[in-house]
Protein backbone atom coordinates (compact mmCIF):
# COMPACT_ATOMS: atom_id res chain seq x y z
CA UNK A 1 0.00 0.00 0.00
CA UNK A 2 2.85 2.36 0.85
CA UNK A 3 4.43 1.77 -2.60
CA UNK A 4 1.16 2.70 -4.34
CA UNK A 5 0.92 5.90 -2.29
CA UNK A 6 4.51 6.89 -3.15
CA UNK A 7 3.92 6.09 -6.83
CA UNK A 8 0.71 8.18 -6.88
CA UNK A 9 2.48 11.16 -5.28
CA UNK A 10 5.37 10.81 -7.73
CA UNK A 11 2.96 10.61 -10.69
CA UNK A 12 1.03 13.64 -9.46
CA UNK A 13 4.29 15.57 -9.09
CA UNK A 14 5.39 14.66 -12.63
CA UNK A 15 2.00 15.60 -14.12
CA UNK A 16 2.04 18.93 -12.26
CA UNK A 17 5.54 19.66 -13.53
CA UNK A 18 4.51 18.82 -17.11
CA UNK A 19 1.46 21.08 -16.88
CA UNK A 20 3.31 24.07 -15.42
CA UNK A 21 6.19 23.76 -17.88
CA UNK A 22 3.79 23.60 -20.84
CA UNK A 23 2.79 27.18 -20.03
CA UNK A 24 6.31 28.45 -20.78
CA UNK A 25 8.49 28.99 -23.85
CA UNK A 26 12.19 29.67 -24.25
CA UNK A 27 13.23 32.74 -26.24
CA UNK A 28 16.90 32.83 -27.26
CA UNK A 29 18.52 36.01 -28.57
CA UNK A 30 21.96 35.30 -29.99
CA UNK A 31 24.62 37.14 -31.93
CA UNK A 32 28.39 37.17 -32.33
CA UNK A 33 28.93 39.07 -29.06
CA UNK A 34 26.54 37.31 -26.69
CA UNK A 35 23.49 35.13 -26.15
CA UNK A 36 20.64 35.58 -23.69
CA UNK A 37 17.89 33.13 -22.83
CA UNK A 38 14.46 34.05 -21.45
CA UNK A 39 11.74 31.81 -20.07
CA UNK A 40 8.43 33.48 -20.97
CA UNK A 41 4.80 32.53 -20.45
CA UNK A 42 2.64 31.48 -23.35
CA UNK A 43 0.97 34.65 -24.65
CA UNK A 44 3.90 36.93 -23.72
CA UNK A 45 4.12 40.04 -25.92
CA UNK A 46 7.42 41.01 -27.52
CA UNK A 47 7.94 44.42 -29.11
CA UNK A 48 10.63 44.90 -31.73
CA UNK A 49 11.36 48.54 -32.50
CA UNK A 50 13.81 50.29 -34.84
CA UNK A 51 14.37 53.40 -36.92
CA UNK A 52 13.43 52.68 -40.53
CA UNK A 53 16.51 53.40 -42.67
CA UNK A 54 14.60 55.09 -45.52
CA UNK A 55 11.63 56.70 -43.79
CA UNK A 56 13.71 57.62 -40.67
CA UNK A 57 10.95 57.07 -38.10
CA UNK A 58 10.24 54.44 -35.46
CA UNK A 59 8.78 51.22 -36.80
CA UNK A 60 7.33 48.65 -34.36
CA UNK A 61 6.33 45.03 -34.60
CA UNK A 62 4.34 43.35 -31.85
CA UNK A 63 4.75 39.57 -31.53
CA UNK A 64 3.02 37.10 -29.27
CA UNK A 65 4.91 34.01 -28.10
CA UNK A 66 2.64 30.98 -28.20
CA UNK A 67 3.29 27.24 -28.51
CA UNK A 68 6.93 27.64 -29.51
CA UNK A 69 6.27 30.26 -32.20
CA UNK A 70 6.45 34.01 -32.69
CA UNK A 71 3.12 35.29 -34.00
CA UNK A 72 3.30 38.72 -35.61
CA UNK A 73 0.14 40.41 -34.33
CA UNK A 74 0.68 43.92 -35.67
CA UNK A 75 3.15 46.27 -37.32
CA UNK A 76 3.01 49.99 -36.55
CA UNK A 77 4.36 52.53 -39.02
CA UNK A 78 3.98 56.22 -39.87
CA UNK A 79 3.67 55.86 -43.66
CA UNK A 80 3.11 53.51 -46.58
CA UNK A 81 6.72 54.03 -47.70
CA UNK A 82 9.31 51.79 -49.32
CA UNK A 83 9.77 48.38 -47.67
CA UNK A 84 6.80 48.80 -45.33
CA UNK A 85 3.53 46.88 -45.16
CA UNK A 86 1.00 48.21 -47.62
CA UNK A 87 -2.11 46.07 -47.44
CA UNK A 88 -4.32 43.95 -45.29
CA UNK A 89 -6.25 44.82 -42.17
CA UNK A 90 -5.33 48.49 -41.56
CA UNK A 91 -6.38 50.66 -38.61
CA UNK A 92 -5.01 53.78 -36.92
CA UNK A 93 -3.73 54.07 -33.31
CA UNK A 94 -1.91 56.99 -31.63
CA UNK A 95 -0.53 58.53 -34.84
CA UNK A 96 0.48 55.11 -36.24
CA UNK A 97 -0.84 53.13 -39.18
CA UNK A 98 -1.44 49.62 -37.78
CA UNK A 99 -1.30 46.49 -39.93
CA UNK A 100 -2.86 43.54 -38.14
CA UNK A 101 -1.43 40.12 -38.88
CA UNK A 102 -1.31 36.46 -37.84
CA UNK A 103 1.98 35.31 -39.43
CA UNK A 104 4.01 32.77 -37.46
CA UNK A 105 7.77 32.34 -37.22
CA UNK A 106 10.14 30.02 -35.35
CA UNK A 107 13.14 32.26 -36.05
CA UNK A 108 13.68 35.94 -36.74
CA UNK A 109 16.95 37.16 -38.24
CA UNK A 110 17.86 40.81 -37.80
CA UNK A 111 20.79 42.63 -39.37
CA UNK A 112 21.57 45.53 -37.05
CA UNK A 113 23.21 48.86 -37.74
CA UNK A 114 23.74 51.74 -35.33
CA UNK A 115 21.48 54.04 -37.42
CA UNK A 116 18.54 51.68 -36.87
CA UNK A 117 18.76 51.55 -33.05
CA UNK A 118 17.10 48.12 -32.78
CA UNK A 119 15.54 47.35 -29.40
CA UNK A 120 13.46 44.50 -28.16
CA UNK A 121 11.13 44.58 -25.18
CA UNK A 122 10.29 41.32 -23.52
CA UNK A 123 9.69 40.08 -20.01
CA UNK A 124 9.78 43.67 -18.62
CA UNK A 125 13.25 44.26 -20.09
CA UNK A 126 14.46 46.43 -22.96
CA UNK A 127 17.54 45.18 -24.78
CA UNK A 128 19.61 46.95 -27.44
CA UNK A 129 20.19 44.42 -30.19
CA UNK A 130 23.41 46.16 -31.32
CA UNK A 131 24.98 44.78 -28.13
CA UNK A 132 24.55 41.24 -29.53
CA UNK A 133 26.38 41.90 -32.81
CA UNK A 134 25.59 42.66 -36.44
CA UNK A 135 23.45 39.60 -37.18
CA UNK A 136 20.95 38.57 -34.53
CA UNK A 137 18.88 35.41 -34.35
CA UNK A 138 15.73 35.32 -32.24
CA UNK A 139 14.45 31.82 -31.69
CA UNK A 140 11.53 30.45 -29.70
CA UNK A 141 11.09 26.88 -28.48
CA UNK A 142 8.67 25.06 -26.27
CA UNK A 143 10.36 24.26 -22.99
CA UNK A 144 10.57 20.43 -23.25
CA UNK A 145 12.14 20.21 -26.74
CA UNK A 146 14.56 22.97 -25.69
CA UNK A 147 15.48 21.09 -22.48
CA UNK A 148 16.01 17.78 -24.29
CA UNK A 149 18.15 19.50 -26.93
CA UNK A 150 20.37 21.03 -24.20
CA UNK A 151 20.72 17.61 -22.56
CA UNK A 152 21.56 15.99 -25.89
CA UNK A 153 24.16 18.67 -26.70
CA UNK A 154 25.68 18.25 -23.24
CA UNK A 155 25.97 14.49 -23.67
CA UNK A 156 27.48 14.82 -27.15
CA UNK A 157 30.05 17.32 -25.88
CA UNK A 158 30.93 14.95 -23.03
CA UNK A 159 31.25 11.98 -25.42
CA UNK A 160 33.44 13.95 -27.82
CA UNK A 161 35.60 15.19 -24.97
CA UNK A 162 36.07 11.68 -23.62
CA UNK A 163 36.92 10.42 -27.11
CA UNK A 164 39.52 13.17 -27.53
CA UNK A 165 37.55 14.91 -30.30
CA UNK A 166 37.19 18.70 -30.42
CA UNK A 167 33.74 19.96 -29.67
Amino acid sequence: MKKIYIFAVFLLLILSLLYVSSLYNVVTISGKNKTEIFFVKDGCKIELEFIHSVELFKYKEIYEVRDGKFILRKALTKSFGWGLPSGGNVTFENDYIVFKSNRTYRYLYISTHSINDYTIKLDHKTLKLDDFGNLIKLKVDEIWPWTFQRLKEGLLMKENYLAGKPY
